[in-house]
C-alpha cells in the first residue's frame, strides 16, 4: 500500500515522521495516521458526509488488552462438556485453554452432534456480520471446512439455497 505524501494539507505535514496511508474497512474509507508504527489517528475523508465514529476501533484494535489473546471456555462446559444444560450461559466464568484443546473440543462436539442428531442438525452458517470481502465473510471458510463431510448439508439463510 502506497503512503500518501505529506503536502500543506495533509494532518501528517505537522510531524514529518508521519505517514497517511489509505485503507478501507468495514466501517469506510480513511487515511490511517501513524508515527513510529502506530495508528495516532484514523482521518475520515472530506466527501463522506457521515463518517461513523466506528471508526476509531482501528486504533483501539492495538490495545492488547482488547484482543483476545487465548481461547477461552465457559467453566461449566469444561467440567462437563457432555453432559452441560448451559443453564449458566451468560453467568458462567471464562477458563482459559490451549489453542490445541480448544480444537479437540469443538472437533469432539462436532462429531457428538454429528453421531447424536446426523449432519442435519450442524448449521453450516453465521448468523454474524460480513464485510463487502470474501476473506471477511465468516460463512464462507465456515461452511469450506464444514463441506469437507461431504453428507453435510450447508443451508445459505441469505440465498435460501443449499
Amino acid at each position: 500500500m502506497r503512503a500518501i505524501p505529506n503536502d500543506e494539507s495533509a494532518p501528517a505535514a505537522r510531524y514529518p515522521q508521519a505517514m497517511l496511508t489509505p485503507t478501507s474497512s468495514h466501517w469506510g474509507n480513511y487515511r490511517i495516521e501513524t508515527r513510529d508504527g502506530r495508528i495516532v489517528e484514523v482521518h475520515s475523508y472530506p466527501n463522506d458526509l457521515d463518517p461513523t465514529p466506528l471508526k476509531e476501533n482501528l486504533r483501539a484494535s492495538q490495545d492488547p488488552r482488547a484482543r483476545v489473546a487465548q481461547p477461552s471456555v465457559r467453566a461449566g462446559y469444561l467440567a462437563e462438556p457432555e453432559a452441560h444444560s448451559g443453564a449458566r450461559r451468560g453467568q458462567d466464568e471464562f477458563v482459559a485453554v490451549s489453542w490445541n484443546q480448544a480444537l479437540d473440543l469443538a472437533a469432539t462436539a462436532l462429531d457428538r452432534t454429528r453421531r447424536r442428531h446426523g449432519n442435519q442438525a450442524i448449521y453450516g452458517g453465521s448468523y454474524g456480520w460480513s464485510s463487502a470481502g470474501r476473506f471477511h465473510h465468516a460463512q464462507s471458510p465456515q461452511t469450506g471446512q464444514l463441506r469437507l463431510d461431504r453428507n453435510l448439508i450447508v443451508i445459505s439463510v441469505l440465498t435460501g439455497g443449499a
